[in-house]
């Protein structure tokens, strides 16, 4: 519905018409109380000229104040929505139902955001060419292009008409030449008897003749140098006039003069049909001169306009130039980084409210975010001429009775007019004093079929918006929704980056100090640092002699934190201990009274405790807490910190099984020979051989010397120690053992031999290592080692004898390369 224009005579009048109501009143009153009717008519005249005063004053007010009202837009298509209009003690409302609204305007989180009038812009929108006819183009068509005249002047047929009109004043050029015989004897005569016009005439065109189109009508001349654009000789062809200068010589000079005509009576001369067709006549467009072409161009006036008076030109086009500044389009810096999408989506949202009130008549327009889990609105931008202290400072507003309120709840627009002075606080939530609004309008956001936020806008005028104004917002609200949807995607990549980007770092700290408890604890806390702003840290872990306790603590602030290393943590009632107990995160405000970590930890009054466990998919290994007593994580900083403990117990989970497999494993995975734990097991099973049949056993660890081993490089010494195992397996028997003890020594056990014996065996192996040369990586050198040789006793245990081995091997590696036997 459209409402009535109100004028506001409070804009109208102004303090300087005082003087015209002055006049007026005195005139009323000089003709209203006197008696002589002389002064009464003189009364009426002053009252007279000071309405007319009065009325030139206010004449340009009331202009302007129409055009002000007549800014105020409509939308191109009303919108189908049903409406409930209802008036209480606060205003006029005007309810629209939501089920409409939502159907129309309903943003959907799934959908593409396509215009249908912008297809021809997409390949798969476009209409797809017809095929080509397959008969032959008209007669007429064969036209199109052909230049008549000379090079210098002439005319090009740029088109042909299909649809003929029956005119009988048109007649075609051909028709023309073949009469020019005839008509030559009626324009002279004609001529005579208008001499002077003629004489006139050409003066000023000696090089143009001119043709009649009635004999009885006087001649109209045409002048070819004004003649621009397209100009149609007959209702099928359309010609062009050549500009002057052209260089284009036409296909076939034109022959000097014209082919014979056949004389026809001077009245058959200008008989036409009514329905010609270029089909059934041949024209020789070669053969047509200039001269004949100006003799028929004046039969090309509009027979509707009269013989005698010449056919009005168009006025030409009004030109009005706006300077606009190249500051006015681009600006001089950019608005919002392109790498923060918060920034980016605040900005274009700035933009849609100056679209807004450049559009509509709007003293304030806004955008309000819902959020129905906190009961609560967030205003998020904001664009208002009211002065300072009427908006509000706080960007939180609660959840109400008012207008913005109930649109956010109900998901239905709403137009509020002539709003009562004294209800406008409770309706318009985001003004702390009266601003003096008169009407209000508010339309609901959709993402995803529900509601996330408010448009809206308000003015100082009464029934300032109506149900076109609905339709209005609409189209914005979707826009909005579209940025909405490009913000919440942009943010997840953006925190997916991060994330990623931290494990990475994590990953690579693992990498460099290998795999093992404490280099994923340190990676781990290096890795937090680098990627997140904390001031506190701690890590928890289980330790079978101390139970659950603060392996790193570690400050910013507090010097003296690092004292809480060993301290004991207590499960059941401090912060940390929840978060191990049940897996999850814990974040907590910081009171007294309130048991973080351990009793002997510092008193914060204020901050964040976050407490993240160290979890894999089998279990939970310890704790990182982190405090902040100043500015608290976010909730992805929170996610990047739970990403980083789930891959660090991950890691530690796999350093575990690696313990126990290495624990429970018999053979060494890179020399293929029993490990540690395997050759014990079968020391004791031979040194009980030995005993019960009487045979004697001897034990011989082999250690490479520290000049053979390749110094820190363990794939040299791994490669070295491959080189003596294979000099060893080539003299032992199959029953003798054989494993390795420890990164640089192997055990051998020999079944049957004596200490003698063995120190033979050794000393044979001692030479023929260091005789031999090793080749790694294109060098070449040679290896020497220690052994230690301690024979069995009936007496003794299995693991006194590999003792005494090993006694005997430090006193070898004294000396270096030496055999040396316990006795």
């Amino acid at each position: 519905m459209a409402s009535a224009r109100k004028l506001d005579f409070r804009k109208l009048f102004q303090a300087s018409d005082a003087m015209a109501f002055v006049v007026i009143a005195m005139g009323l009153f000089i003709a209203l109380f006197l008696d002589d009717m002389a002064v009464r008519l003189i009364g009426v005249c002053i009252a007279i000229l000071g309405g007319v005063a009065l009325f030139m004053m206010i004449s340009p007010r009331i202009a302007d104040l129409s055009i002000e009202q007549s800014k105020r837009r409509t939308v191109s298509q009303p919108t189908d929505i049903s409406a409930d209009t209802r008036e209480d003690a606060s205003g006029k409302r005007i309810t629209f139902a939501s089920d409409d609204y939502r159907t129309q305007f309903g943003g959907d989180a799934t959908q593409e955001f396509f215009d249908d009038k912008q297809g021809v812009l997409f390949d798969e929108a476009r209409p797809k060419p017809r095929p080509a006819s397959a008969s032959a183009p008209p007669a007429s068509q064969a036209l199109v292009g052909t230049q008549l005249g000379d090079g210098n002047d002439g005319i090009t047929v740029v088109g042909v008409r299909t649809k003929v009109r029956a005119n009988p004043n048109v007649r075609l050029v051909v028709e023309q030449r073949k009469a020019k015989a005839e008509a030559d004897a009626l324009l002279a005569a004609e001529v005579a008897a208008t001499a002077e016009p003629v004489a006139a005439r050409a003066v000023a065109a000696p090089a143009r003749s001119t043709a009649q189109l009635d004999v009885g009508a006087p001649v109209q001349t045409v002048d070819i140098n004004a003649i621009e654009g397209d100009v149609a000789i007959s209702d099928d062809v359309v010609i062009r006039k050549r500009p002057k200068g052209s260089s284009t010589p036409p296909a076939t000079p034109p022959p000097t003069t014209p082919p014979p005509t056949e004389p026809e009576p001077a009245a058959e001369a200008f008989e036409h049909d009514p329905t010609p067709t270029l089909d059934a006549v041949e024209i020789p467009t070669t053969n047509i001169t200039n001269s004949e072409i100006e003799q028929a161009l004046p039969i090309v006036s509009e027979p509707a306009a009269a013989p005698s008076e010449a056919t009005p030109e168009p006025p030409p086009a009004r030109t009005v130039e706006h300077r606009v500044s190249l500051n006015d389009l681009v600006d001089d810096v950019d608005a919002f980084d392109g790498a923060e999408p918060r920034k980016e989506f605040d900005h274009l949202l700035n933009r849609v409210l100056q679209v807004i009130r450049s559009m509509i008549n709007a003293r304030t327009a806004a955008f309000l975010w819902v959020s129905a889990e906190q009961r609560r609105l967030v205003v998020e931008a904001t664009i208002t001429d009211v002065s300072e202290g009427v908006f509000k400072p706080e960007r939180k507003l609660p959840l109400g009775d008012d207008v913005v309120s109930q649109i956010a709840l109900h998901g239905r627009p709403e137009i509020l007019t002539e709003i009562r002075a004294t209800a406008e606080l409770d309706l318009l939530p985001y003004y702390a004093r009266p601003a003096g609004t008169q009407s209000f309008i508010g339309v609901p956001v959709y993402y995803g079929n529900t509601v996330v936020g408010v448009l809206c806008a308000d003015a100082k005028e009464p029934d300032a918006y109506d149900s076109l104004t609905v339709g209005f917002f609409g189209h914005f609200t979707k826009l909005i929704s579209g940025l909405i949807q490009s913000y919440t995607g942009k943010y997840d990549l953006q925190q997916s980056a991060r994330v990623l980007k931290a494990i990475e770092l994590l990953r690579s700290f693992v990498r460099e100090r290998g795999i093992d408890q404490a280099s994923v604890l340190r990676a781990l806390i290096n890795s937090t640092i680098e990627s997140l702003d904390v001031v506190t840290l701690g890590l928890v872990l289980f330790d079978e002699e101390r139970g659950w306790n603060v392996v790193h603590a570690a400050s910013g602030d507090l010097a003296d934190y690092g004292a809480l290393v060993g301290a004991a943590v207590d499960l059941e009632r401090s912060v940390v201990g929840a978060a191990i107990s049940s897996g999850t995160t814990v974040d907590v405000a910081c009171a007294p009274g309130v048991l973080r970590v351990t009793s002997a930890e510092p008193v914060m009054e204020t901050g964040q405790f976050l407490a993240i466990p160290i979890r894999s998919f089998t279990g939970v290994y310890g704790a990182l807490y982190v405090e902040n007593p100043m500015v608290a994580l976010s909730q992805q900083d929170t996610v990047i910190l739970e990403a980083l403990c789930d891959h660090a117990g991950t890691f530690l989970e796999h350093v575990r099984e690696h313990d126990m497999v290495q624990h429970g494993a018999m053979f060494d995975e890179s020399s293929g020979i029993m490990n540690r734990i395997g050759f014990q097991m079968r020391l004791q099973e031979e040194c009980s051989r030995s005993v019960d049949y009487e045979i004697p056993f001897t034990t011989c660890i082999v250690r490479l010397d520290p000049s053979g081993k390749g110094g820190d490089d363990p794939q040299r010494t791994d490669r070295v120690l491959l080189h003596v195992l294979a000099k060893l397996r080539n003299e032992l028997r199959p029953y003798d053992l054989l494993g390795r003890i420890d990164v640089d020594q192997v055990a051998v056990g020999l079944v049957g031999a004596k200490a003698q014996q063995a120190q033979i065996w050794t000393e044979r192996m001692r030479k023929e290592i260091a005789s031999s040369i090793i080749d790694i990586d294109g060098k070449r050198f040679s290896a020497t080692v220690s052994i230690g040789v301690a024979e069995a006793v009936p007496t003794e245990a299995w693991d006194r004898v590999l003792d005494n081995a090993y006694h005997a091997l430090t006193i070898a590696g004294r000396q270096g390369n030496k055999v040396v036997v316990f006795a």
